[in-house]
């Protein structure tokens, strides 16, 4: 237990401290990375805290871009040859978590990015039509109309905030709209997540200033 909220503390420094950074500085970080999982021996401690930066950076789809560019996919595909060393095999658990955020960044393009936001935030806000009760079985969506205070409605989707703002801010114009004076969110009416699925030509979510380092 100990380990993991270390694991979790380690990784809200690394959201808070990541927001710090140029594009440019996260683009070299990658590229640091990169050179970093290329180059042996790595102790389990060493490579831990690479990909635990790896898993972070390569949230942004523009950065997961860059370190395939780098030779970062592919030396993560190739460090499971470090199976049969002891002090790999007594962290493998942690680091083959990491290694599949890792991997699941890359699938997460910005267009299935968008849907599954939407869909989330459906989850969150819809109605179910036999029970009368949110979906989420939450406490907090209580009575038939799905709304939620702002701030309230941030708190319970921080997770989707923080992986991607300009993809979450689409999704929520997409299936969402303020109600009474702006005091609460709800769903638009017949909000499908099918629905607009495809990213916006004008969407914010790609960033030009990415460049290789």
């Amino acid at each position: 237990t100990g380990s993991t909220d270390q694991q979790k503390e380690a990784a809200q420094e690394l959201d808070r401290s990541s927001n710090c950074f140029t594009d440019s500085q996260l683009s070299e970080l990658v590229a640091i990375s990169c050179r970093l999982l290329q180059s042996t021996p790595l102790s389990s401690f060493s490579l831990q805290a690479i990909l635990q930066l790896c898993s972070r950076l390569t949230k942004r789809y523009e950065l997961a871009q860059l370190f395939q560019s780098h030779g970062g996919l592919q030396a993560l595909l190739t460090i499971s040859q470090q199976d049969s060393d002891t002090e790999w095999a007594s962290a493998s658990d942690t680091l083959k978590t990491l290694s599949k955020a890792i991997l699941k960044n890359f699938i997460d393009d910005p267009p299935t990015l968008l849907q599954k936001m939407q869909n989330e935030i459906c989850k969150h806000l819809k109605i179910d039509e036999t029970t009368h009760t949110p979906t989420s079985r939450s406490p907090l969506l209580s009575g038939p109309s799905h709304k939620l205070p702002p701030k309230l409605f941030l708190a319970k989707l921080a997770p989707l905030v923080c992986h991607d703002l300009p993809i979450f801010f689409t999704a929520v114009k997409a299936t969402c709209q303020l109600e009474n004076s702006k005091k609460f969110i709800v769903l638009k009416p017949d909000t499908s997540p099918h629905r607009n699925s495809q990213q916006p030509k004008d969407s914010p979510v790609n960033c030009s200033g990415l460049k290789h380092v």
